[in-house]
């Protein structure tokens, strides 16, 4: 609470924001992996959910690394994105550079967790779809 307080405060809500969208996202993936997996487990298709989820997660994942690496530059070069001109202005260019950071930081971390949920389910599935087709 704290961390969010204080990007708020900032004006780096939008960074919240963004990275609260893109989690929400990933997370619609990686329900549809696992959704996949018990169909694999049930020896059903599973095509028609594993295609989306897939599609998800590269598309949420390459977004979260997008934006990773936006709040990292902008907090490199120490400047204010949108809304936080104002911050800038009123307490000085480092509070911006600290919340651009501390959003490079939780966008990486997103990204991590996100990259090995999909390593994880996407390993499930592989095998029982080899348990499936080695019983037939």
């Amino acid at each position: 609470m704290v961390v969010a307080g204080f990007l708020a405060f900032v004006g780096s809500w939008t960074n919240l924001w963004i990275f609260f969208g893109g989690t929400n996202q990933l997370l619609a993936g990686l329900a549809l992996l696992l959704v996949a997996i018990f169909l694999a487990s049930q020896r059903r298709p599973t095509a028609y959910v594993f295609i989306p989820g897939i599609f998800m997660a590269i598309t949420t994942l390459a977004a979260l690394a997008w934006e990773t690496y936006v709040y990292g530059i902008y907090a490199v070069l120490n400047r204010p994105i949108g809304v936080q001109a104002a911050a800038a202005k009123l307490y000085g260019p480092w509070i911006v550079s600290a919340s651009n950071y501390i959003s490079a930081a939780l966008g990486a971390l997103l990204l991590v967790l996100g990259i090995i949920m999909t390593y994880y389910l996407i390993s499930g599935w592989i095998k029982y779809r080899k348990e499936a087709s080695a019983s037939r």
